[in-house]
């Protein structure tokens, strides 16, 4: 009713204790939507059905760029999964999860998009996958890698990050050479 995206709503709820999030979840609801009400002389039904039509649109647009982002994930666990299956590295596999012969395990996760570790569950290797083709959006999809890097370097600083990227405009590229926190980039 309030064309407020779920992810937006969460937004402005980030960093309160789950148990209050729904509480001021309602409270900021209930402020727009009382908003709306006292406006109404100057707030159309023309008005309405254009948020809600730009909303609708956005969650769209979130919902694919979202989906081609888990989709370049995939393919690249996959090319790991086979090549390590290949090269008889696997001792044990799930859907998440592969067990190497050298007792590293790589585990699938959202933040960073696949991770490494050895035998003391030390954190050694971490890779952010960034499948989009839009070159307006590289420099975005680096900070979002760039943020997932920053957090695991706080758990181990010598963790290697490894930045796979399906496109990397030069004035890109260059930030991210120049960047001590990623240590090998592909695109």
């Amino acid at each position: 009713m309030a064309c407020l995206s779920k992810k937006g709503l969460s937004q402005l709820t980030r960093g309160l204790p789950q148990e209050e999030r729904r509480i001021h979840e309602v409270k900021i609801l209930n402020q727009l939507l009382s908003s709306i009400v006292e406006q109404t002389f100057t707030f159309t039904e023309q008005i309405a059905r254009c948020f809600i039509m730009a909303q609708l649109g956005s969650e769209i647009q979130g919902s694919w760029v979202n989906d081609i982002g888990r989709r370049a994930a995939d393919k690249v666990w996959n090319m790991i999964k086979q090549f390590a299956e290949a090269q008889n590295y696997v001792i044990d596999a799930t859907e998440q999860s592969l067990v190497l012969t050298n007792k590293v395990v790589l585990n699938r996760k959202s933040e960073p998009d696949i991770e490494g570790r050895d035998s003391d569950n030390t954190l050694i290797a971490a890779l952010e996958v960034k499948g989009s083709l839009d070159p307006a959006g590289a420099q975005t999809r680096y900070g979002e890698a760039k943020k997932s890097f920053e957090k695991v370097r706080r758990e181990n600083l010598r963790c290697t990050t490894i930045y796979v990227v399906s496109c990397l405009p030069e004035s890109v590229r260059r930030l991210v050479e120049k960047d001590s926190q990623v240590t090998y980039v592909w695109d």
